[in-house]
């Protein structure tokens, strides 16, 4: 997919964080009792830095050595594709992992994961790309409706950046924009995203969006506090390994020129 360009957008987006593997960067926060512990949506502008490694955007993790654990990321053994997972006990473990590659370090990827746990297989989590819906996967495991996944329970160790169960490895590499949580609704693209008059996929204001008890949304205007939640809930982050100059102004709306992961070479 093309990087986002936003010629006529009347919404900008001012920043973005950085999330560096070598720092151990990422943020994590304890979740409290949930609107719904079924119908959620999670949501997040996304440019990549490095490729071909395991590298973790979401996951979330009961703790105490349980299996109980989920995650959004992309794989490095499956050639950068995207899978998303969803586990709880001993119960079938939702997988769905792309044919679709994401190579492009140039890029802004918006990608929407929406949860309705109490529907059939194919509306029971459904993943969208730049305001497209992905039907196309190499794996594709749901589980039967009504079963629960280690996604926005109370107590739970939600993460942004890395694996939420090691706090240490798979961490993220490049940058996310407008991260935000949805608790109680199972949305579409629409809710996050446009197609302007290019035919370009670009952000929209979400401030407006009902977040539920456990929403969020990360705008990371605050240089001090990039956990700092904006949603009105106040369900702020603690980060680690981030520091005032992982802010930047890289966004979906002023896509930077930079150093190309893929062309490596040496040079005077």
């Amino acid at each position: 997919m093309a990087a986002a360009s936003t010629a006529d957008a009347t919404f900008t987006v001012d920043y973005s964080c950085r999330f560096n593997p070598a720092d151990n960067a990422y943020l994590s926060s304890t979740l409290g009792t949930p609107s719904s512990t079924t119908a959620f949506t999670m949501s997040t502008w996304v440019k990549r830095g490095a490729l071909g490694a395991f590298t973790t955007m979401f996951s979330s993790y009961k703790g105490s050595g349980s299996g109980d654990r989920s995650a959004i990321y992309f794989r490095g053994s499956d050639n950068n594709a995207l899978t998303v997972t969803g586990e709880e006990g001993a119960s079938t473990p939702l997988t769905k992992t792309t044919t679709q590659l994401f190579r492009d370090p140039g890029a802004w990827y918006n990608i929407v994961v929406s949860f309705d746990l109490t529907a059939s297989s194919s509306t029971y989590c459904r993943l969208y790309i730049n305001g497209s819906q992905v039907t196309s996967f190499s794996t594709d495991t749901v589980p039967s409706a009504d079963q629960a996944l280690a996604w926005n329970r109370d107590g739970y160790t939600f993460t942004v950046g890395c694996d939420a169960k090691t706090l240490a490895g798979d961490d993220f590499d490049g940058y996310l924009s407008q991260t935000c949580l949805i608790d109680g609704q199972t949305l579409t693209a629409s809710s996050f995203g446009e197609t302007d008059s290019n035919g370009v996929w670009v952000p929209i204001d979400i401030t407006g969006l009902t977040f539920g008890d456990n929403g969020f949304l990360l705008d990371y205007a605050d240089s001090s506090d990039l956990g700092n939640d904006v949603s009105g809930n106040n369900n702020d982050f603690t980060s680690s390994g981030l520091a005032a100059n992982d802010q930047v102004t890289d966004t979906p709306t002023t896509n930077w020129a930079t150093w190309a992961s893929i062309d490596a070479g040496t040079g005077t």
